[in-house]
């Protein structure tokens, strides 16, 4: 067995083992379980990763901040993923753009051990995603390219032949996700309104892509569930209450319009979450500081919860979304150097447990909670 087949397999017989043990988020959603936030730094100076514990009503207490190794940039990176946490929640990933590097912590009680930083194959790498002992990560600088890493104990070697072009060298990507199978890669492109579909081998190495047109304008942030329908942001340019969400079916190797273009009446709206049962989905608005809900239907068609599209409000701009694997809480990272949380009530309403400080004033990216 080859050193990859053999990284491969390791994971999915530990997953195998968690599931066995693993009750449905869907079951209970009272306190939540011990778990962590994790935000990008994205400081010129030194890039880290800031931890913050979740306690048990959801709520954030700052637990540490720890360097990647790279540096950031200091400004936004336009981007959803920049942080990625792998499936049985032992390893953390996060960019570099700064220095064109990403970085692998071990995931600790106490906190991250860094484990190994590596060039990202590009330039100015924004967004990064893994599925059990492979890594890809979006380079959005010169042309804009993919890249893959086969992953042992979070040490990264790059795939010989990964790399791989996007659309056009004027795509102007915002997220490279695995879909949950990890057959295939998803690369949503904001400028030229395109999704790119990258087929991954069993040696990990992704295909040329197969290019899809948006349903909507500006394709932003996606988030993909378990039944292979991609729930997708779109910004519309930053037009006042323009923004929409739209969903797609992946099944049977597809890429099928299902709600095109749903309005969210916000604006801005370039972040997704969905919570872990799969029946709702959030869309995080920047220029209306607010949080749109949608209910998920069984065919992935998405129903808007809140006919003002305000879900939930926010004392500034919402500029990242991750929902908590326990499926209690979803969390965003604002524009005021604070992280919000919420709990999601049974029915998708969010109510609000507070936002917590911690973060630098500007240039964060990304944010994963466990």
């Amino acid at each position: 067995m080859s050193l990859l087949r053999r990284a491969l397999a390791a994971p999915l017989l530990a997953a195998a083992g968690l599931a066995l043990l693993a009750v449905p988020a869907s079951a209970d959603r009272g306190a939540a379980q011990p778990g962590a936030v994790y935000v990008l730094g994205n400081q010129p100076s030194g890039n880290t990763v800031l931890r913050f514990d979740r306690q048990a009503d959801g709520s954030l207490v700052a637990d540490g901040s720890f360097p990647t190794g790279g540096t950031g940039t200091g400004a936004s990176l336009g981007s959803q993923g920049a942080i990625a946490v792998d499936e049985a929640h032992h390893y953390l990933y996060a960019v570099n753009a700064g220095s064109n590097t990403i970085s692998s912590f071990r995931i600790r009680p106490d906190g991250l051990r860094l484990v190994d930083t590596a060039d990202a194959g590009g330039v100015m790498p924004i967004s990064v995603t893994v599925h059990d002992s492979l890594v890809y990560v979006l380079d959005a600088g010169g042309n804009g390219n993919i890249a893959g890493f086969a992953t042992i104990a979070g040490h990264l070697s790059p795939i010989r032949n990964s790399v791989r072009p996007l659309s056009s060298p004027a795509a102007g990507p915002a997220e490279v996700s695995f879909t949950p199978d990890g057959r295939r890669l998803v690369v949503a492109e904001k400028a030229a309104q395109r999704f790119d579909v990258y087929t991954v081998d069993g040696r990990g190495r992704a295909s040329n892509p197969t290019v899809v047109v948006s349903a909507g304008v500006t394709p932003f942030g996606f988030a993909i569930d378990d039944d292979l329908h991609a729930i997708v942001s779109e910004a519309f340019g930053g037009a006042p209450d323009g923004s929409a969400v739209s969903s797609y079916d992946l099944r049977r190797g597809g890429f099928r319009v299902v709600s095109p273009s749903v309005p969210t009446t916000e604006t801005a709206a370039c972040w997704i979450a969905i919570s872990t049962d799969g029946r709702y989905a959030y869309a995080g608005n920047a220029g209306t500081n607010s949080i749109t809900g949608y209910s998920i239907g069984r065919r992935g068609e998405l129903t808007i919860l809140d006919a003002d599209g305000k879900t939930a409000e926010a004392p500034a701009g919402v500029t990242d979304l991750a929902t908590s694997s326990d499926g209690t809480s979803l969390y965003a990272r604002l524009g005021n150097g604070t992280v919000g949380a919420w709990t999601i009530n049974d029915d998708g309403s969010l109510t609000s447990v507070g936002t917590f400080p911690g973060l630098p004033a500007t240039g964060t990216a990304g944010i994963a909670a466990t």
